[in-house]
């Protein structure tokens, strides 16, 4: 849930000190001297306090060295702006297993691309289709997935 005052992440009161500390994004793990962090200790820097969830899950699976999609795909979910029942999950699993497996076959300068692509694509699976047409949009996603790595199209398949 994204609140509306408070902490981003829990929406609990935040504590402002009267000097700078280091602190570590909760969401890019970055750190940052800061005088404010929510009572519960999260911390959550600018940039990522104003990414919105899309823009989000595609940076952090540029940058990730992670070849753990689960662990991924769950640090994604921290974000604010991911739902829990939101079409931002249609990007985000097919997006945390491209960016796991080009680290894992030693090719992460494929991920560029290949999120590129997969956003591209995913983007054109509405919200609701879960519900209204009895496919999870993430499932359709990791398809979506499979056909970028392998190259795959209407005309043809895999090109591995």
């Amino acid at each position: 849930m994204e609140h509306q005052s408070g902490c981003l992440v829990c929406g609990a009161e935040l504590l402002y000190r009267q000097s700078a500390e280091n602190m570590a994004c909760l969401l890019c793990g970055k750190e940052f001297e800061s005088t404010a962090a929510c009572a519960n200790g999260h911390f959550i820097c600018d940039a990522c306090h104003g990414l919105g969830a899309l823009d989000w899950i595609e940076s952090r699976c540029r940058t990730s060295d992670s070849r753990d999609p689960i662990a991924l795909a769950v640090e994604l979910m921290a974000h604010p702006g991911v739902k829990m029942h939101g079409p931002e999950h249609h990007f985000l699993f097919p997006a945390a297993m491209a960016a796991a497996y080009a680290n894992t076959i030693g090719r992460p300068e494929e991920k560029s691309g290949w999120l590129n692509l997969i956003r591209q694509r995913s983007q054109i699976v509405p919200g609701g289709f879960c519900g209204f047409q009895g496919a999870c949009g993430a499932g359709i996603g990791m398809g979506i997935f499979m056909s970028v790595v392998t190259g795959s199209s209407t005309l043809g398949g895999p090109r591995c």
